[in-house]
């Protein structure tokens, strides 16, 4: 049975370093996430102890990022946080995610945002970014909001591993 707890958030989001090194084979051209989007995903952190599942709605309008986390089984909010003019703002909407997490996540997903990933094979693209490596696989959408429909996320030095499902998404995204 897969448990939900608010901490994994801390678990998925903490470290960060140098890239990892892995290289794409340049089968195709690189290709880069919509500039604009609002994606319903469906999120797994699996640690060596267990794996925890999210609902995250995501959304992006250029450099500036939303992103509300959502507990799979309850579906009650436990963190939105955002970047803006005037920085990354967040709010838990429970005591157990230490502040720093959301600011933290939005950072991964804005350094995901500003990649290029390159194919490898298998209709697989991959790109790795302060220290976190990002494998998008499967597609969603239609042809002019291509969006991957599993993106993989694991840390150079280990850590949980982040698998994320898109369920839906939306290229007409008016605000992060």
């Amino acid at each position: 049975m897969r448990r939900t707890r608010p901490t994994s958030l801390a678990l998925a989001a903490l470290v960060c370093a140098a890239c990892s090194g892995r290289h794409a084979r340049p089968d195709g051209p690189a290709w880069q996430l919509p500039g604009s989007y609002r994606a319903n995903q469906v999120v797994h952190v699996t640690t060596p102890e267990n794996t925890l599942d999210f609902i995250a709605s995501v959304a992006r309008r250029g450099g500036d990022v939303e992103v509300v986390l959502f507990d799979a089984a309850l579906q009650v909010p436990l963190l939105r946080a955002a970047s803006g003019p005037g920085g990354i703002t967040e709010t838990a909407f429970v005591d157990a995610i230490p502040p720093g997490n959301g600011r933290r996540l939005v950072e991964l997903i804005q350094a995901m945002n500003g990649l290029r990933f390159l194919p490898v094979g298998d209709g697989a693209r991959v790109a790795d970014g302060g220290g976190w490596s990002f494998t998008l696989s499967g597609s969603v959408g239609v042809p002019s909001c291509e969006f991957p429909g599993r993106i993989s996320v694991e840390h150079r030095l280990g850590g949980p591993r982040i698998e994320v499902e898109t369920t839906d998404v939306d290229c007409g995204a008016t605000e992060p």
